[in-house]
């Protein structure tokens, strides 16, 4: 012992392996455009083709400007991922809330049980893709990248 530390046996990452991967981010939210589609009338916030628009839209501009892996320094990206993270929630909230009240009220969706469960399934999958780590982990990658 001469008491130095031992030297590591293994090399940092390359650089070019810094940040997330982009693709399982953006299949979540193609996955998200889709299902929000698939969503009735009743428990959409906006016409069936505005917020897969909008979805898309930021999708393309996240993509164009940093394409691969989630690691560049940008306000104008991260002002696009919190865009983006905050159309999806506020429309999986919004379908949330729709449901509920169709469920107090009576509503069409829940007048049969396949009409609830095909319903309240496509809801309770908007939610869990708005909320899940794949698209929460874009907004939080870029401000650890910020922070650190």
């Amino acid at each position: 012992m001469t008491g130095h530390p031992p030297e590591p046996t293994e090399c940092p990452e390359p650089q070019e392996s810094f940040g997330e991967r982009r693709w399982p981010m953006a299949g979540a939210v193609i996955a998200a455009m889709v299902l929000t589609l698939l969503l009735p009338d009743d428990l959409r916030l906006a016409p069936r083709w505005v917020l897969p628009t909008m979805e898309g839209l930021l999708l393309l501009a996240l993509i164009a400007g940093d394409p691969g892996r989630i690691s560049r320094r940008s306000a104008a990206l991260r002002a696009a991922s919190i865009a983006l993270v905050s159309v999806l929630a506020l429309s999986a909230v919004w379908s949330t809330v729709q449901l509920v009240d169709d469920l107090i009220h009576g509503g069409k969706e829940t007048g049969s049980a396949a009409g609830l469960l095909q319903t309240g399934g496509t809801v309770w999958a908007c939610t869990v893709l708005a909320f899940s780590p794949l698209i929460l982990g874009l907004v939080v990658a870029r401000a650890v990248n910020v922070l650190a």
